[in-house]
């Protein structure tokens, strides 16, 4: 009876043996214990992974809102330095004739950007230059152990008395200049360097007139009166900083009104009847030349 048992299961395994060989029968993946993961564990890695991804997706949120953000606020600044830069637009033909007549290269920078402000060593060599119509002054003065540049401009507007002796220093040289600053180099260059006595007729109508001290009452009746300034009912608000484009219209105004870098005593034409076709081919047209002259076509070979 045990024989037959026997044999009975040794042909039942050897059955199963041949039909795991053919592929019918699989056999079962053992799995070690410690690979194994309870409820509990799934339910927890499950809940895991869910807040994973939503973290992620949250970054990916962020991300965006962040890069949506640096654009608009590119675009943004960019308007905005547009709409500034055009606000000066209407000094452009200023700092153009301030490089015509060859006074635009002596900015720091070389460079007349209506937008850029005006430091205040740059103003008092404007102003110079200007006056005297020349492009160096070494001639005139020598600054031994120069610690700045334009100190020799400086010095030669301290000895004159154009400024004070302390006004202007190595430690604020760089320093922006201010609207009244640049006239009251202009208002001492005409009466000191020029001398021109002050004109103080005008009226000026600047809503903030009565605000400045006697002193600079005078400097800008004078600049009026002399059409240095144009004379209107808003505020001058003469103590903020000046641009290179503001302050290129008053030295070009300077120039034309007192005729410093004509000849001869000959006088700049400033009646637009008298002045050529083409005046805009010369720095300047001479009131004492007849316009049809500067039309006369010239032959080049």
């Amino acid at each position: 009876m045990e024989e037959n048992q026997n044999v009975n299961v040794n042909k039942v395994e050897e059955q199963v043996n041949n039909l795991q060989g053919s592929g019918q029968v699989k056999k079962n993946k053992i799995v070690p214990s410690y690979m194994k993961k309870q409820d509990g564990e799934i339910s927890a890695n499950s809940e895991f992974s869910k807040k994973k991804k939503e973290k992620r997706r949250r970054s990916k949120i962020w991300l965006v809102i962040i890069v949506l953000a640096i654009i608009i606020v590119a675009i943004i600044s960019i308007c905005l330095w547009n709409n500034y830069k055009k606000k000066f637009n209407k000094y452009i033909e200023y700092s153009n004739k301030m490089n015509i007549y060859g006074f635009g290269t002596l900015y720091n920078n070389s460079k007349t950007d209506e937008y850029q402000k005006v430091t205040k060593s740059e103003a008092i060599k404007l102003v110079i230059a200007s006056t005297l119509n020349v492009g160096k002054i070494d001639n005139l003065i020598y600054v031994e152990n120069k610690k700045y540049d334009n100190e020799e401009w400086v010095e030669y507007a301290v000895q004159g008395g154009i400024i004070g002796e302390n006004e202007i220093t190595q430690e604020n040289q760089n320093s922006k200049a201010t609207l009244m600053e640049c006239l009251k180099y202009m208002y001492n260059a005409k009466t000191i360097v020029l001398g021109i006595s002050p004109d103080i007729e005008a009226k000026p109508q600047y809503s903030d007139f009565d605000k400045y001290s006697n002193e600079e009452q005078t400097i800008i009746k004078d600049m009026v009166w002399n059409k240095i300034l144009d004379n209107n009912s808003s505020n001058l608000n003469a103590y903020k900083k000046i641009s290179k484009g503001e302050f290129s219209n008053l030295i070009v105004n300077f120039v034309k009104k007192y005729n410093t870098i004509t000849y001869d005593n000959s006088k700049m034409t400033i009646n637009d009847e008298k002045l050529p076709s083409n005046y805009e081919d010369f720095p300047y047209c001479l009131s004492n030349v007849n316009k049809k002259i500067y039309e006369i076509r010239y032959v080049y070979e």
